[in-house]
């Protein structure tokens, strides 16, 4: 993901908290601590960097991230309720 030095992984000055994966259309929530910062696939573009170099930091007060959840999108949130509950019938 990123070439962190061993000696900043070894005094956890540095190390990866979480790995996400989603669709164009979600919505990464990041929370640090009592703060949350919901990001769309286009305001990531500002916080990448090159394969395996560092990107831009995050606001302050929520660069000791404790985690990251994928928001699904209304659309497909609906789309997955929908397939749960056609699945539910017991005829």
């Amino acid at each position: 993901i990123i070439s962190i030095p061993s000696a900043r992984v070894q005094s956890r000055e540095e190390y990866v908290v979480a790995v996400a994966v989603f669709a164009e259309d979600d919505q990464l929530e990041i929370r640090a601590g009592k703060r949350k910062m919901g990001l769309q696939f286009s305001d990531l573009e500002h916080y990448l960097g090159e394969r395996g170099r560092r990107g831009h930091k995050l606001p302050r007060g929520l660069q000791r991230v404790d985690g990251i959840d994928v928001i699904p999108s209304a659309a497909r949130a609906q789309e997955e309720a929908g397939s749960d509950s056609e699945g539910t019938d017991s005829e």
